[in-house]
């Protein structure tokens, strides 16, 4: 896994000028410092009962609440998580090898073996942190638009700030604290919607993609 982590970094960082335009969070911040909270929308659902079946064509759901954060996290905090870097592979203890022809071919076979489920875990993180980050980026968004709409509330942040704070061993000047005190919720009232432009989700499509066939482990 540690061979293709490498490689996938590498993929990363040669397209991390289009990943930059693409994944934005900073203009999502809001005035009060806090990253939006993540809405997620699910479409045409149905529900059985052997009595009753309940369908809705829309469904939001606040899947990750509002938050205080001191810098606009970015791609590189989503895509490299689980991503080993280190190429080199550290091999065993010398009585730990093979010591005959019947043990070096079963252990070349788990290389073989290891080598492929390393590829394939690999890859497989990877499109899971996609996943997670089109999900929250989108859901960032999706809460701009329901808020324009007003079918969901603002967060509400109190701020409050002393001029001289602490104790005999410790004091603090212009001491400011913020603190959430409202968090966003859904306005299931629709009376008190109004219309707004409906806006096209940002397009986020995968810009680095796993390969159909996975390469051989090298050669022990």
């Amino acid at each position: 896994m540690a061979a293709r982590g490498h490689e996938l970094v590498d993929g990363l960082n040669s397209r991390q000028r289009a990943l930059d335009a693409m994944y934005k969070f900073g203009p999502l911040i809001a005035k009060n410092g806090t990253l939006p909270p993540v809405i997620v929308e699910a479409r045409d659902l149905a529900a059985f009962t052997p009595d009753q079946i309940r369908t809705a064509n829309r469904v939001y759901k606040i899947e990750r609440e509002e938050r205080f954060v001191s810098v606009p996290p970015t791609w590189r905090d989503y895509l490299y998580v689980g991503l080993p870097v280190r190429q080199s592979v550290e091999l065993p203890a010398f009585e730990a090898r093979p010591q005959d022809d019947a043990e070096e071919k079963i252990w070349k076979k788990a290389v073989r073996e290891g080598w492929a489920d390393g590829y394939k875990q690999a890859d497989a993180i990877l499109e899971a942190n996609f996943h997670r980050l089109t999900r929250d980026y989108t859901g960032m968004h999706l809460y701009s638009t329901l808020l324009q709409a007003d079918m969901i509330t603002t967060t509400r942040v109190a701020e409050s700030q002393q001029t001289v704070t602490g104790d005999s061993k410790q004091m603090m000047l212009g001491d400011k604290l913020r603190r959430v005190t409202d968090k966003a919720q859904f306005v299931t009232d629709p009376g008190k919607w109004r219309p707004s432009v409906k806006r096209d989700a940002p397009k986020t499509d995968p810009v680095v993609k796993p390969p159909a066939q996975y390469p051989q482990a090298p050669a022990q």
